[in-house]
This record gives C-alpha cells, sequence and structure tokens, in this order.
C-alpha cells in the first residue's frame, strides 16, 4: 500500500464524509463494514487510503458512485468545443504540448 498523501477528488467527498459520520456513530470500522455489507478491508482501505474498490457492488454498498468519462479525443472524434465539460477544457488547457 502506498504511503503517499491521497488527493480526494470531489466525487469521493460526499461517501467518505457520510461514511465517516456513521464511523463516528457506531464507533469502529468492522460496526460499519457489517452495517454496510461488505468485508471491514474495503471499508479502511477506502476511508483511510482513498482505495476504490475493484467490484461495482461494494462500490454501490460503500456509496461511491463512479461516472464513465470520455477521454479528450472522444469528446474531439464526437462532441463540439461547446459541448465539452468546462473541467475537461480547463485540464487540457492546463496540460496541452505546444506543437513545433
Amino acid at each position: 500500500m502506498s504511503t503517499n498523501p491521497i488527493v480526494i477528488s470531489t466525487f469521493l467527498e460526499k461517501p467518505l464524509k457520510r461514511l465517516f459520520r456513521q464511523k463516528r456513530k457506531l464507533g469502529s470500522f468492522h460496526k460499519l463494514a457489517d452495517a454496510r455489507g461488505v468485508n471491514v478491508k474495503w471499508v479502511y482501505r477506502f476511508m483511510v487510503y482513498g482505495e476504490i474498490p475493484p467490484n461495482k457492488s461494494i462500490q454501490r454498498k460503500l456509496g461511491i458512485r463512479i461516472r464513465h468519462l470520455k477521454t479528450i479525443n472522444e469528446h474531439l472524434a464526437t462532441d463540439s468545443i461547446q459541448d465539452m465539460p468546462v473541467p475537461l477544457l480547463a485540464w487540457a488547457l492546463a496540460n496541452r504540448v505546444e506543437m513545433k
């Protein structure tokens, strides 16, 4: 497991807050895992390290909703620049490579 500090993206903030609130009420990771119906390792790894479980049913039980995001190339192939999501455009602008 990585000891690097994790960067929590915005789509994980709400599930994490809910889980921490529920853990505070129940008192332990084990009781939280029993209440959610998942193995305690997935609860612990998600809450401490930000590791998203690979199984969709475990993700659903933990309240993680992952949407499929198109890549920049997929957007360019299908959408006009006006239809692209603003965060994607901002990322593309910040990470652009100058042409020679």
